[in-house]
């Protein structure tokens, strides 16, 4: 699946958005690839259109993969629902979030 990710430059002044692909995904991280190298070690994955966002921080980056742990483990049931998506584009655009486990939560 592919999501939006945005991060500072230049110290904060400014700020800047990749996609990455996630390969694998848990409650305390992903493990993804990007087709950008510029990507920090501290990111926020956004989910839909900005409804819910992930702060994560790089662990390992090996072979062109980023593992990368979330600042804040994330709920079982959202992340059951994201293994289980088919369409890799489901989570760029803006999502319904009672259908993801977020209620309460985005």
């Amino acid at each position: 699946m592919l999501v939006n990710i945005f991060f500072t430059i230049k110290g904060v002044r400014g700020v800047s958005n990749a996609q990455l692909r996630v390969l694998n995904i848990s409650e305390g991280g992903l493990m993804a690839t990007s087709r950008r190298l510029d990507i920090p070690d501290h990111f926020y994955v956004s989910i839909g259109a900005a409804q819910y966002i992930i702060g994560c921080a790089v662990v390992n980056r090996e072979d062109g993969r980023i593992n990368a742990r979330f600042i804040k483990e994330q709920p079982t049931v959202f992340i059951d629902v994201l293994a289980s998506l088919t369409d890799p584009f489901a989570l760029l655009e803006e999502i319904r979030p009672v259908l993801y486990g977020l209620e309460g939560h985005a």
